[in-house]
């Protein structure tokens, strides 16, 4: 699924809010209109990696499926990381990745294998 440039902002501004800790939200689609759900980074190293706080998993639920999940790489390019394959595989659904000062990246589940797509082209 292609972001919208209105998610593609908000994921932009998660993640410079957040920075140098890594930002995560959610991808869903409410009344017909993507929406990014921002959600809490509880892991104990935020800079090196996320963990997604299950209340905000929870409460993004409540309000409509879950069809994607977005998350920042604040130092280092929006390249997938093997966890970041490995987890996307896990979860199902497509993985993007962005860093605050260039772009974002698809990481999306095959049934084979994850793949690295190119740059959304998003300034």
């Amino acid at each position: 699924m292609e972001l919208t440039n209105f998610v593609k902002e908000q994921a932009l501004t998660h993640a410079k809010d957040e920075y140098p800790k890594e930002s995560v939200g959610l991808l869903q689609v409410i009344k017909g209109k993507q929406r990014y759900f921002k959600c809490k980074n509880i892991a104990q190293t935020p800079d090196e990696h996320f963990v997604l706080d299950p209340d905000s998993y929870q409460e993004a639920e409540e309000k409509a499926p879950i069809l994607g999940l977005i998350h920042s790489h604040p130092t280092t390019n929006p390249d997938p990381s093997p966890a970041d394959k490995v987890s996307c595989e896990k979860s199902n659904m497509p993985w993007y990745i962005v860093n605050p000062k260039t772009d974002i990246r698809t990481v999306k589940r095959h049934p084979e294998k994850t793949e690295h797509v190119a740059p959304l082209n998003y300034p």
